[in-house]
């Protein structure tokens, strides 16, 4: 029978009390965010409880692993797990150097200078739904950066000062935001792929031929195959799920994966670098009239165009050389100033708006360069938004792991008891009819020599029933499993038992 454990409810008792607990809604990182008590008492109370737990599912060092977002990234790191490029540093680390916030801020700030990074984007430890998460512009080389500077101090020792740490990381463009950089979400239970969910910034899509969602549009052409592949990749190299001893297959795992970390064909595109719009107007005429930012399929147009970008082929400056200015993620666009000197006032005040792909250099052949955003065990199923039967599959999976968690223990424990080793050995031929009547008349000799009758076989009700919850109450206090009613004497669950008998 399942036990249905609210948060305010958890206890070491109550935990205890299972073979297993599957950690499925609530976690710590609910627990951090959603706990109004003082001094988010609840959330720490729990804590406590699952650390002294040696029975959660998935086991806490996988927990601790996924729900923080450092020790992930470097696990991604130690393991050759592609990812984003990230910076991390926690709270104790900045403590330990003897760092102040302003410090520890501006020596990351020197480091994104270096590596020419034009955008980054900053999220605490513990961070959930991008909350307190921000993006940071930096200036061209050579410009003042001192407004950029102090308002990542401001905001590196708010994070500080709210969260164990932060991860700080580049900025990728367009990715999951716009339809040529998107983020696919691939949810496995156990081994067995069930969905793949493709995020933008406004729309929500699904895998061409995946009919089983109410709303999600399909994404026509997108490589969903390469994308389970990799994300099986990463999954196969996570750690494994160790219980007590017993290795057991996996509950649910989501794998966020990103295809594009850059711009195919423009690896260094950023703010403030000279490039070249492609030579022929007309191809550029059409990315503009046809760009747009949501997916078309054949059969609904359910995007924009973006109203800045060039509508006529006279407004076009083809190969000419430009100034990247301001580049826009979200629309896949690039703002840029002429440089040349016939066009240096066409457009707005010399500039112009056009789409990524219309720079030389891009090219939209390019393979996908799939990596790792974020892994998570406990994850949105989305069931009110497909038909995909995740919930049961959930369900199925939980029995199997607990049947095999509870076959794999007792063998382990028979192995190691020769006590249990001989009740089976000597049990299995006997009908349990036949132990219920040997023992009747073996208490019933025993009277008669004048000798107390154990109190399984006592002939008054309360005696049985009392004896009866102090077995059950020893089996959830020394988390045993079995189907014995009466353990043997001398064992620790008869001794346990026979303790909370006699107090009662």
């Amino acid at each position: 029978m399942g036990d249905l454990i609210p948060p305010a409810e958890v206890t070491p008792e109550r935990l205890a009390g299972n073979h297993l607990n599957f950690h499925i809604l609530y976690d710590e990182l609910e627990g951090f965010h959603g706990d109004r008590s003082k001094g988010k008492a609840v959330s720490s109370r729990i804590r406590e409880c699952l650390d002294g737990a040696n029975n959660m599912f998935p086991p806490r060092y996988y927990q601790k692993l996924i729900n923080n977002k450092i020790s992930y990234y470097n696990y991604f790191a130690e393991n050759g797990i592609p990812h984003c490029p990230t910076y991390t540093m926690t709270r104790v680390e900045m403590e330990e150097k003897e760092l102040a916030p302003d410090d520890a801020a501006d020596q990351f700030f020197d480091r994104i200078q270096e590596q020419n990074w034009f955008r980054f984007f900053c999220k605490p430890v513990w961070g959930v739904e991008s909350r307190d998460a921000e993006m940071f512009y930096m200036v061209p080389p050579g410009q003042d950066d001192k407004k950029a500077r102090v308002a990542f101090r401001k905001y590196f020792g708010k994070i500080m000062k709210k969260y164990p740490g932060i991860v700080i990381q580049k900025y990728m463009i367009g990715f999951g935001a716009h339809v040529y950089s998107p983020e696919c979400r691939c949810v496995y239970v156990g081994d067995e792929f069930q969905m793949a969910m493709i995020q933008t910034d406004d729309v929500q899509y699904r895998p061409e031929g995946d009919e089983r969602w109410f709303t999600a549009q399909p994404f026509v052409g997108f490589p969903v195959e390469e994308v389970k592949k990799f994300a099986v990749s990463v999954r196969e190299r996570l750690p494994k799920m160790e219980v007590q001893g017993v290795q057991l297959p996996r509950l649910t795992t989501r794998v966020d994966v990103g295809t594009r970390p850059s711009v195919p064909g423009l690896p260094d595109l950023r703010t403030g670098i000279e490039l070249t719009l492609n030579k022929d107007a007309k191809h550029i005429l059409h990315l503009c009239e046809t760009h747009k930012t949501f997916y078309e399929d054949s059969e609904d147009f359910h995007g924009h165009r973006n109203k800045d970008c060039p509508t006529k082929l006279e407004e076009i400056v083809a190969g000419a050389r430009v100034l990247i200015e301001k580049i826009d993620g979200g629309e896949y666009t690039v703002l840029v100033r002429y440089l040349d000197g016939p066009h240096k006032k066409a457009g707005k005040a010399g500039t112009c708006v056009y789409p990524i792909q219309a720079l030389e250099g891009y090219n939209p052949d390019a393979p996908i360069d799939c990596f790792v955003n974020e892994v998570e065990y406990c994850p949105s199923l989305f069931v009110e938004e497909t038909s995909h039967l995740i919930d049961q599959k959930l369900g199925e999976q939980m029995v199997k792991i607990t049947r095999m968690f509870v076959k794999e223990r007792r063998a382990a424990l028979d192995a190691r008891s020769p006590a249990r080793k001989k009740r089976k050995t000597e049990e299995a031929a006997q009908p349990l009819g036949d132990i219920s009547e040997r023992l009747n008349k073996l208490s019933a000799t025993e009277a008669a020599k004048g000798k107390d009758v154990t109190p399984w076989d006592s002939k008054v009700e309360w005696v049985q029933l009392a004896w009866t919850q102090s077995v059950r109450k020893a089996r959830k206090a020394l988390v045993v499993s079995g189907f014995r009613a009466n353990p043997l004497e001398g064992t620790p669950l008869y001794n346990q038992a026979m303790e909370f008998y006699l107090s009662s």
